[in-house]
């Protein structure tokens, strides 16, 4: 949907007193802010959700789900890592921002498979149990689907996007937050780019 639309269907909706989910990243806290604010106004209840992934997970959800797309012949949608990390760091910031303001009357923490992690009207709840699952450590199991994923993507990198370094990166930023770094910082590795750091490491799975 153009944004004109939805800017008219979130003012229809606020005119005509109709409940309406508005989805975003909260990677700009002014347009969250703007948009409950203007709500607030107009007498309306306003509800923030926000699910709380730790970057790691969401950085191989955006891989997957664009180098799955593309091996299953589907329109694959691309993320670029940069916007990604932009919106990671931004998050640190805008989620107490937002919370503090005074503009939402509920709030609700999911986690990435939907459960609920909180649900209340205390806004230093809400950004703690944020906070706690965003930055926690990966379980095993975890690990183990990273491993196994990481494993594909680097052949679907290779088989159609081969020259696309932002991707190979990432990837690399995955394996060393799940797995460590390989007896070495990054920046004195012997490997030539990512890629060739992430096959020497696949190869020996």
């Amino acid at each position: 949907m153009p944004p004109a639309h939805g800017g008219m269907t979130v003012q229809y909706t606020n005119e005509n007193g109709i409940s309406s989910i508005i989805e975003g990243t909260w990677r700009n806290a002014s347009t969250v802010l703007n948009e409950a604010r203007r709500a607030k106004a107009m007498g309306r209840i306003t509800h923030a959700v926000l699910v709380a992934v730790p970057p790691t997970l969401s950085r191989l959800g955006i891989l997957s789900r664009f180098y799955f797309d593309m091996a299953n012949g589907h329109e694959a949608r691309w993320t670029p890592p940069k916007a990604h990390e932009n919106t990671v760091v931004a998050l640190m910031e805008n989620v107490p921002l937002i919370a503090s303001s005074g503009l939402f009357h509920r709030f609700t923490v999911l986690n990435r498979s939907g459960s609920e992690l909180y649900d209340g009207f205390n806004p230093s709840a809400f950004v703690e149990s944020w906070s706690r699952e965003f930055r926690r450590a990966l379980d095993a199991t975890e690990k183990q689907s990273i491993q196994r994923t990481l494993l594909q993507l680097i052949l679907l990198h290779e088989r159609f996007t081969p020259e696309e370094t932002e991707a190979a990166d990432m990837m690399l930023k995955i394996k060393y937050a799940a797995f460590g770094y390989p007896n070495a910082t990054p920046s004195s590795l012997p490997y030539l780019t990512s890629m060739d750091e992430l096959k020497d490491w696949a190869d020996r799975q």
